[in-house]
């Protein structure tokens, strides 16, 4: 199941920064960002790491002038190895924990499952709120 959870992390991990470059493509804003996604595998948690940059875009959405460099960096997620669960981060080097779910974290939605990944991606957000507890 490792090996399937990394999938799953990296799949995500596309997912989110195609959905959410095509939104800034399409915002109409001349100024607006180019996100970057990436996963860091660890031995009990595969990391979500997001970045962006500035860019310049002209009336189609096109990038017509880019930022320097990629700044920032922040974990978006993470993703339980084993299980392939969705897990807000609390901090960059843990994930939230919660005393109502058996598994002691606070899930947002399993990877594993096709049904419950593609509602996460049509949840998902620059900010993350879709990770908070309804």
């Amino acid at each position: 199941m490792v090996n399937a959870a990394k999938d799953f992390s990296l799949n995500f991990a596309k997912s989110l920064e195609r959905i959410f470059n095509e939104q800034e493509a399409k915002s109409g804003k001349k100024f607006s960002h180019e996100y970057q996604f990436g996963v860091l595998p660890g031995k009990t948690y595969d990391k979500i790491s997001q970045t962006s940059r500035s860019v310049i875009r002209d009336e189609q959405g096109n990038i017509v002038e880019e930022g320097n460099l990629f700044h920032g960096g922040s974990v978006h997620a993470f993703v339980v190895r084993e299980t392939g669960d969705l897990v807000k981060a609390a901090t960059w080097a843990a994930p939230q924990k919660s005393k109502t779910h058996p598994s002691g974290l606070a899930v947002r939605f399993n990877l594993a499952s096709p049904e419950k990944a593609l509602e996460a991606i049509q949840a998902a957000d620059k900010n993350g709120s879709y990770l908070y507890a309804n």
